[in-house]
Parts: C-alpha cells; sequence; structure tokens
C-alpha cells in the first residue's frame, strides 16, 4: 500500500488490487482556550487548504471528534474540560484513530510518556513557529494509515 500526502490530498493506493483513494480536504480540529493562537492557527491552515473547526475547551473538542469527520487534532494539552491527554485518551478509548499534534508550555518527561502511550505523533513547545507546527500536522497526517493499524493490531487491507 502507498500512502501520500501531495499538496493538500490525501492519495492512497494499492495497485496489486486496482484501489486508488484520494481525499481532497484534510480536516483538522484546532483545541486551544487561548482565542488568538486558536485564530492565528485556524488563518494558517485554512490558507494551506485545510478544512478547520475550531473548540475553545476539551469538552466543545470531545464533541466534535465523534460528531464529524477529523483527520487530524491539533491541541493543547492544558485546557478547561478535558485537557490534551484526557481527549486524546477517551478518543483512543472511543477507538478513533486520530492523529494528534501537542501544543504546551509546559513539555515534562511525564507529559512525553503519556504522549507516546496514547499515541500522540508530537508535542510540540510554545512559542511555536508556523514552519514547525505546518511541518508537525504534514508529518502526523502523512503517519495516519500507519496509527489506524497499528492502534487496531491488524494489517492493511493491501
Amino acid at each position: 500500500m502507498l500512502f501520500a500526502l501531495v499538496g493538500n490530498s490525501f492519495h492512497c493506493s494499492c495497485h496489486e488490487r486496482g484501489v486508488h483513494v484520494s481525499l481532497e480536504v484534510p480536516r483538522l480540529l484546532i483545541s486551544d482556550d487561548d482565542p488568538l493562537l486558536r485564530e492565528t492557527l485556524q488563518s494558517l491552515f485554512e490558507r494551506e487548504g485545510f478544512a478547520v473547526s475550531v473548540a475553545g475547551d476539551g469538552h466543545q473538542a470531545w464533541q466534535m471528534v465523534v460528531s464529524r469527520t477529523v483527520h487530524l487534532v491539533l491541541s493543547d494539552v492544558n485546557m478547561p474540560g478535558l485537557n490534551g491527554l484526557e481527549l486524546v485518551r477517551a478518543t483512543r478509548q472511543y477507538g478513533l484513530p486520530v492523529p494528534f499534534v501537542f501544543l504546551t508550555a509546559d513539555v515534562s518527561s511525564e507529559l512525553l510518556n503519556e504522549a507516546t502511550r496514547w499515541q500522540v505523533q508530537r508535542v510540540l513547545a510554545k512559542p511555536v513557529s508556523p514552519q514547525s507546527v505546518r511541518q508537525a500536522v504534514r508529518d502526523a497526517l502523512a503517519s495516519a494509515p500507519e496509527l489506524y493499524w497499528r492502534l487496531r493490531g491488524g494489517r492493511p487491507w493491501c
């Protein structure tokens, strides 16, 4: 199976079976209690061609994760309601293989261990540059099929 993020489109192909899947617009959920950062990231990714939803706290983000198609969650760790770790834990326990990228001002070894345990693709320290968050999102989206199969304990359909 071949998988690529080309521009802003997902492409997945299995040449042996003649299957090709293309998702035109990646859907990104930004969850952060800082409205200025939320708006800045929303603007950045909309200019990049992403469909962006925003949430101001973990409970609102959780409702969006379970009620919409979300290809990636870009989340603050310390938020009211559910924090970022609680959000990713609930998402995994619900059975959703959505990639996560965390943003935090407080990177600790404990956070990194928990992020690894719950299959968070990247933890970025605030303040974060547009280039680093853009690259982290692209890398996490590119790892989405691998994450799906790792969480399911299975093999790709190809």
